[in-house]
């Protein structure tokens, strides 16, 4: 099953501790997301793995602005290869909304400059 928002919020919400990790394993097609370590945080690859993931599933669902979302909310974590939080996926998800609203008056104000 290709890895989707929907997946990601799944295990997002079935997480008692927002700050519990998710973590992808697989590849491709056979890709799963999964609950994490409650402490300790998995390795760089499996971190990177997992947000490349969340990433390309935003890009998939909401096009340039998930890949905005993601950036704007998760972009440092990601730098530092730090773990995806079920929390990361409930803000990242939350932060949509308002940057979607944002970026279209943005774009109407463009357009009557």
């Amino acid at each position: 099953m290709k890895l989707n928002i929907d997946s990601f919020r799944r295990v997002a919400d079935s997480a008692f501790f927002t700050s519990r990790d998710i973590a992808v394993q697989g590849q491709g097609k056979n890709a799963t997301a999964r609950l994490g370590n409650y402490v300790f945080s998995q390795g760089a690859k499996t971190n990177d793995a997992t947000m490349a993931a969340f990433r390309s599933a935003l890009e998939k669902e909401y096009g340039v602005f998930g890949a905005n979302a993601f950036d704007s909310t998760l972009g440092a974590r990601s730098s530092m290869h730090m773990s995806l939080r079920a929390m990361d996926v409930k803000q990242t998800l939350s932060n949509l909304a308002q940057m979607r609203s944002n970026r279209f008056v943005a774009e109407i104000k463009r357009q009557l400059d």
